[in-house]
């Protein structure tokens, strides 16, 4: 968890500092959004506990009934845990410098190299004409947002989250590309209110602060979570850009998938060194046509294979608690598609079955696989659920009912999985330390 210190009318109260996960301190700002009056009670001044407070709204995440910890099955006991855990894992910090390139790479350097794919979408065209904006304008004073309010405005106002909306009188930014950018990032109390009686799919549900990451108070603009901003930088543009035409909702979860995959291929080409031997998209070599795996390091005699999966989860599986919700939408994305193919495991499943039953030294084009005698299955994300507690057991329960750990000489080991914001920790280790070696020790403490 992320600990932070109470913000200051509640820290007035008492000489000592309350310790509070951010998710607490999100669900009373939706509470108090959705509830309260224009002009409430002098806060500072009535007789409130901030522990007290805490603690009431800690209860309102216990959603379940608890009986599913009765169920002798493993694997139903950890979707209930992880339907509850998302929140939890999702709001407890965020690496600025990851994110912030990430979403750059994502956004403008790769998809310029995909301009014959045949779901390309030119991201900074019709980005422009949804919104008016230029993108890489709309970057930038995102990021100044970050990196400038700790300096002047600060002493001007008085506290570090408020911006004014003459924060760039001094830049030669247009008045209407401003006016456009506090469009896309900010909102009033009223726009709030009604957004989150439209639509609010739990206690866990935190997803208007990511549309809306500044609050509007007159000619005010005010940072509830700074770490919503940087999520903006993409997801901002992203669905800014999805929901531009029927034809951008068809094409872009297929190019987001390519523009996924040449991300990962670029950031383990550059760091898989010594024993890494990072092989991206390989293919079989009788039919060439096909992907072996979305990519495979060999180490030595243990070979990583990996699957891609760039889907986004919606609101209502990760965050109303209903685990139906939530198994649904595992089993559609990560395990069978609504056409009965096989995703994520299954796929590396089907591979692992052809590696142990053909010629491995021909296999795979241009790669002899014939010294391996030890498998690693990771599913890689793009959605940050991949880096959720539990994840890595559920799909590891589903990939060994299609999957033998033995056989023909090779071992498989558990299935992981991970997120993308995982493998962007690491991924510089790669440069000293096998892959297989991470995941060994990683599978030996059982996430």
């Amino acid at each position: 968890m992320i600990i932070y210190d109470m913000t200051r009318p509640i820290t007035a109260l008492s000489p000592k500092k309350e310790p509070f996960h951010r998710r607490q301190f999100l669900y009373l700002a939706k509470a108090a959004m959705k509830h309260c009056p224009e002009y409430g009670e002098n806060f500072i001044a009535a007789p409130i506990d901030p522990g007290l407070i805490l603690l009431m709204i800690s209860d309102q995440f216990h959603i379940q009934d608890r009986s599913f910890m009765d169920s002798v099955d493993e694997v139903v006991r950890s979707k209930h845990l992880l339907s509850e855990f998302i929140a939890v894992d999702e709001y407890s910090g965020a690496d600025t410098a990851s994110i912030a390139v990430q979403a750059f790479d994502m956004i403008f350097i790769h998809p310029r190299k995909l301009l014959r794919h045949p779901d390309f979408i030119d991201f900074e065209k019709v980005f422009l004409g949804k919104t008016g904006l230029d993108l890489r304008v709309y970057f930038a004073m995102c990021l100044s947002l970050l990196v400038g309010n700790s300096v002047s405005y600060t002493a001007k106002i008085g506290y570090k989250l408020f911006y004014p909306s003459d924060y760039w009188q001094k830049s030669n930014l247009s008045i209407k590309t401003q006016e456009l950018f506090w469009l896309q990032v900010g909102a009033t109390r009223e726009k709030f209110r009604a957004e989150i009686v439209r639509r609010d799919c739990g206690a866990n549900d935190f997803t208007i602060f990511r549309q809306h990451p500044l609050i509007k108070m007159g000619n005010v603009y005010f940072g509830l979570d700074l770490a919503f901003i940087l999520q903006k930088l993409w997801a901002g543009a992203y669905w800014e850009i999805f929901s531009s035409s029927e034809d951008a909702k068809s094409k872009l979860p297929r190019f987001w998938g390519a523009v996924f995959e040449e991300y990962i291929n670029e950031i383990l080409g550059a760091n898989c060194q010594g024993e890494n031997h990072f092989i991206p998209s390989p293919r079989f070599a009788r039919h060439p046509e096909k992907e072996f795996c979305d990519g495979m390091i060999l180490c030595g005699t243990e070979l990583v294979m990996i699957e891609y999966k760039a889907s986004m989860f919606t609101a209502v599986s990760k965050y109303s608690g209903v685990v139906e919700n939530l198994d649904a939408e595992i089993t559609l994305k990560l395990i069978t598609n609504e056409r009965g193919k096989a995703k994520g495991g299954g796929q590396l499943a089907r591979s692992i079955a052809l590696l142990r039953s053909e010629d491995r030294a021909t296999l795979v084009e241009g790669v002899d696989l014939s010294q391996v005698t030890k498998i690693f299955p990771l599913v890689l994300m793009s959605d940050s659920i991949g880096d959720c507690l539990l994840i890595s057991k559920i799909l590891g329960a589903e990939f060994d009912k299609v999957s033998t750990r033995s056989g023909a000489n090779i071992i498989c080991e558990r299935l992981l999985c991970t997120g993308c914001a995982t493998l962007n920790d690491f991924v510089h280790t790669l440069r000293t330390r096998s892959m297989s070696s991470w995941l060994a020790e990683w599978d030996r403490k059982r996430p």
